[in-house]
C-alpha cells in the first residue's frame, strides 16, 4: 500500500529532477526579495518565544539571505513526501513551483520570521509521520520535531493536527491516536511556557471587544470560521504582499489551484489507496483548525478571544502535497508549473521596479 520513506537521507536525494529546477529558482526569488524589499518592507510580526530575537534578525541582510535554507529544506521534503503518496515527477514539480510563487512565500522566506520555519517543520512532520506509518521510524522523532516547532509559535500545533489525522486515517489504533495527540500537545509546551513567563509574542489574537467584554463560545467559533475561511484561505488566494501593479488574478489563480486540488483529492479519496489517508487528513484539518485554535487560546488565556488572520504556513505543506496527488496528467501539471513561473517572473520584475 505504501511507498516507504527511507532509509536515511537517501530518499531525499533520489529521483531529484524537480529539485534541480526548483532549488536554483527558489534561491533567486528568495534572495531578490531579501535584498530588494528587505530594507523597505515591514513584514508581519513574528510569534512565539523566539519573536524578539527574530525581530532583531529580520533587520540583518545576512539572516534574510540565510532564511532561504528553510525554503530549500521545505522543497526537498515536499518532493520526498509527495513521491511517497504517489505523485508523479511533473506533479511534484508543480507543487514546488506553487510554493515558490504563492504570496505567503513572499513573507515566509524573504525575512527572518516564524512562517518559514513553520512551513519547514510542517513538512518535516509529514515526512516523519510517513516513516512511523511505514514502521521504519520512531514516534519519538515526531515528539522532538513538535517540541522544536513550538519555538516558532502556537500555530505549529496545526501541522501536528494534520499528523494526528493522518496517523488515524492510515493505521487506526489507540497507539497512533495517542502519538498524534502527544505530538500536538508537545507543540504547545513552549508556547504555553512563553505565555506563563511573559516571553516572546502571544498567539495570533486580537484584544477583546470594546468595554472589556470577551466573545462567548459561539462568537469565538464564528471568529474562528472567519479566520480560517476568510483570512486563512485569503493568504493563498490574494496578493497581500505590497507589490504594486500586479493584477490580483495572477495570485488568485494559484490559490484556487491549491484549494481545488485539495477538494478533488478529498472527493476521490479511498482509504485503501496510497494518497487517500493524506487527502482525508488534510481536508479534515483545514475544517477543524479554526475551532481547535479557539479552544487552545481559551485554555491559554482563560478568555474567548477573537482570532486575527491566521497564516497558512504550518498547513501549507499538507495542502501542496495533497494538491500534487490530485494532479494526475502531464498537461495539467505543466499548466500549473508554467503559470507559477509567470507569477514568479512578475514578482521578480515588480520587486525590482518598485524600489526604483
Amino acid at each position: 500500500m505504501s511507498a516507504r520513506i527511507g532509509p536515511g537521507l537517501r530518499v531525499l536525494v533520489g529521483h531529484r529532477r524537480p529539485l534541480v529546477v526548483l532549488l536554483p529558482v527558489s534561491l533567486v526569488v528568495s534572495w531578490t526579495i531579501a535584498l530588494v524589499h528587505g530594507p523597505v518592507a515591514v513584514p508581519p510580526p513574528a510569534l512565539g518565544i523566539l519573536a524578539e530575537p527574530l525581530a532583531v534578525l529580520a533587520g540583518s541582510p545576512v539572516w534574510r539571505l540565510l532564511w532561504w535554507l528553510w525554503l530549500a529544506g521545505t522543497l526537498v521534503l515536499i518532493d520526498a513526501v509527495a513521491r511517497r503518496y504517489g505523485a508523479n515527477e511533473h506533479a511534484r514539480l508543480a507543487a514546488g513551483a506553487l510554493l515558490i510563487a504563492l504570496p505567503v512565500t513572499f513573507w515566509a522566506f524573504g525575512w527572518a520570521g516564524t512562517d518559514g520555519p513553520l512551513a519547514f517543520f510542517g513538512t518535516l512532520a509529514l515526512w516523519l509521520a510517513g516513516r512511523v506509518i511505514d514502521g521504519i521510524g520512531s514516534g519519538w522523532s515526531l515528539i522532538v520535531c513538535a517540541a522544536v516547532a513550538g519555538l516558532f509559535g502556537a500555530t505549529a500545533m496545526l501541522a501536528f493536527l494534520v499528523v494526528l489525522a493522518l496517523l488515524i486515517a492510515s493505521r487506526p489504533s489507540w497507539r497512533m491516536a495517542g502519538l498524534g495527540v502527544g505530538a500536538m500537545a508537545t507543540a504547545l509546551v513552549l508556547p504555553v511556557l512563553g505565555v506563563l513567563l511573559g516571553l516572546g509574542a502571544p498567539p495570533a489574537t486580537s484584544e477583546p471587544p470594546a468595554g472589556g467584554a470577551t466573545l462567548g463560545p459561539l462568537g469565538s467559533a464564528i471568529s474562528a470560521l472567519n479566520a480560517m475561511v476568510t483570512t486563512g484561505l485569503f493568504t493563498l488566494t490574494q496578493r497581500g504582499i505590497g507589490l504594486p501593479g500586479a493584477p490580483e488574478y495572477f495570485f488568485q489563480i494559484l490559490g484556487w489551484i491549491v484549494i481545488a486540488g485539495v477538494v478533488v483529492a478529498f472527493l476521490r479519496a479511498r482509504v485503501k489507496h496510497l494518497d487517500g489517508p493524506l487527502a482525508v487528513a488534510t481536508a479534515a484539518s483545514v475544517v477543524l483548525a479554526g475551532g481547535v485554535l479557539v479552544l487552545v487560546l481559551r485554555a491559554m488565556s482563560g478568555e474567548w478571544l477573537m482570532l486575527q488572520p491566521i497564516g497558512m504556513a504550518a498547513l501549507l505543506p499538507a495542502l501542496l502535497i495533497t494538491t500534487a496527488t490530485a494532479i494526475r496528467n502531464r498537461p495539467a501539471a505543466w499548466m500549473v508549473t508554467v503559470w507559477s513561473g509567470v507569477v514568479v517572473i512578475v514578482q521578480l520584475v515588480l520587486a525590482v521596479v518598485a524600489t526604483r
